[in-house]
């Protein structure tokens, strides 16, 4: 299959202004853009870092009917804020869903998307297609092709001293109900290689290459109820110093756990009150410690 990356993660807020302003805090970067979507009933804001970019999306106009509004509107009433997609790059889009239809996914057909920063008057364009939920086991995920060059996007500007902006996705977690229907879906349907399973008193983790980035599937290895929906669990950002990171985030009112050793070697870990970050579990990984 055409490969497939980790293009970015969708955040959905209710308020774009404040989850902006936290999310500066967390990253310790300003935004790379701020833009609206029309056409959808939506706006976001985004913070492009080395292998990826982080959308936070809000609706803006509850009486648009477009199918990415109404979705959104409803995990905001049902669920709440919190990780609310995963979009996979693709160099081919129209192949890319000719496979995922062959692997048995009803994917919708690739739609050309455009937006425009309102801060600098920016352009830029792709297009995309979405899988519906039922089909990705309750994660929503849909596949994006950008038709504008990469630097279209800026990264996000560092406002943090030295080795405590967040640089990285190192990974993403889906909480499994079901490992074997989780793994045919991530692996098989959708090409994702899997580089490494562990198992752990009863649960498996498994680990797939998402471009730069990990989709870790963690669930039991024997559920006694297998069931038909998995869950974001949260998403593990890079740093290069996790205790001065900690240091940077408490000075600026963030709850934050003390720096700890990770469970994987020569890596500190942190973890985040959830609340702040608009309900997204959120760790902080520094590795190849010295």
């Amino acid at each position: 299959m055409l490969p497939l990356s980790l293009d970015h993660l969708v955040i959905a807020v209710r308020d774009l202004e404040l989850a902006s302003q936290n999310y500066e805090r967390l990253l310790g970067r300003k935004p790379s853009w701020t833009g609206r979507h029309p056409a959808y009933g939506t706006a976001n804001v985004l913070f492009r870092i080395d292998n990826c970019y982080i959308e936070l999306l809000a609706s803006t106009d509850q009486s648009e009917e477009s199918a990415w509004n109404r979705e959104l509107q409803g995990r905001l009433e049902t669920v709440g804020e919190g990780l609310y997609a995963i979009a996979l790059g693709t160099d081919d889009i129209q192949t890319s869903v000719e496979e995922i239809r062959q692997g048995g996914i009803h994917i919708d057909d690739a739609a050309a998307g455009d937006g425009v920063d309102e801060q600098t008057g920016a352009r830029r364009e792709w297009a995309n297609a979405r899988m519906p939920v039922k089909e990705t086991r309750g994660v929503p995920a849909f596949v994006i092709e950008h038709r504008s060059p990469a630097d279209a996007l800026p990264a996000a500007p560092s406002t943090s001293p030295e080795g405590t902006a967040v640089h990285a996705v190192d990974h993403v977690v889906v909480a499994s109900s079901n490992m074997s229907a989780c793994l045919r879906l991530w692996q098989e349907t959708l090409g994702l290689d899997l580089r490494l399973t562990l198992d752990r008193n009863g649960r498996s983790m498994h680990f797939l290459l998402m471009g730069q980035a990990i989709l870790e599937l963690v669930g039991e290895t024997e559920p006694a109820r297998p069931g038909e929906n998995d869950t974001f669990g949260g998403v593990a950002y890079r740093v290069k110093d996790v205790p001065a990171t900690v240091d940077r985030l408490r000075a600026a009112g963030v709850e934050i756990s003390d720096a700890r050793d990770g469970n994987a070697p020569d890596t500190v870990v942190a973890d985040l009150k959830p609340g702040f970050s608009h309900d997204v579990r959120t760790l902080l990984i520094q590795k190849e410690v010295k």
